[in-house]
């Protein structure tokens, strides 16, 4: 079975979109509450995996960190989690965006040390 969803308000989603405000965690979390949905599903056996790249990437990205419980699998494509790693890529706005990624991961309780540490290389 597969599920697709739109980030909030493209498409046919409601709401306003606000770039990676509502994928990941904080009052909304879109990405997680769409997993936690498909595993409640009469059709479902209760293990949900996400696949997808490019801005569905990143909207993974987002997910990961809020552990859904019947999350068991991700594939992603063409969508570095890291500013740094974008090899290939001259499009500056595409690396603000990855920027305004790892600023909103790094402040999640579960960022890893590594990525706090990318935070305060950015601010010297």
């Amino acid at each position: 079975m597969f599920v697709g969803q739109n980030s909030r308000g493209t498409f046919w989603s409601e709401g306003e979109w606000v770039p990676f405000a509502d994928d990941g965690w904080g009052e909304r979390k879109d990405g997680y509450d769409t997993i936690e949905w498909a595993a409640a599903q009469p059709w479902s056996n209760g293990n949900v995996g996400t696949m997808d790249g490019s801005w569905s990437g990143h909207t993974q990205n987002l997910l990961a960190p809020t552990r859904p419980p019947h999350l068991k699998a991700m594939f992603e494509r063409m969508a570095p989690a890291r500013w740094d790693c974008n090899e290939g890529f001259d499009n500056v706005g595409l690396r603000v965006l990855i920027l305004a990624q790892l600023l909103i991961q790094a402040q999640h309780p579960s960022a890893s040390p590594e990525q706090r540490s990318h935070i305060e290389n950015l601010s010297h």
